[in-house]
């Protein structure tokens, strides 16, 4: 990669991340926060949450934010791929992201 794109070329594709890391991280902390809750019940409102109950809820945010981050990593991956030089097929991630719902769709293409 350093070879054929130069420096630069260890950095295709980060942009999708670093747009939604932000955005991501916060849903994450709340859907935590919210499956603790649900964890404790109603009974466990005034104690803090038991390592289980840690654990429970951590999986259930874990599923529920990999359905939004998947989309992201597949448009990162895609646009990891493509070598400088070669004939590239996407300009970026807003052309990639189009490419492939246009192809592929929503499930085939970006929840592969």
């Amino acid at each position: 990669t350093i070879r054929h794109e130069g420096v630069l070329g260890l950095y295709k594709g980060v942009t999708p991340p670093l747009a939604t890391v932000g955005i991501t991280q916060s849903i994450l902390f709340g859907l935590q926060s919210m499956a603790v809750d649900l964890m404790k019940g109603k009974d466990g409102a005034n104690r803090p949450p038991t390592v289980l109950e840690t654990m429970k809820a951590a999986v259930l945010s874990g599923l529920a934010i990999s359905v939004l981050v998947q989309p992201v990593d597949a448009v990162k991956a895609r646009l990891q791929v493509q070598y400088a030089g070669a004939a590239t097929a996407y300009t970026g991630p807003i052309d990639c992201l189009r490419s492939i719902l246009a192809k592929l769709g929503v499930r085939n293409g970006l929840y592969r």
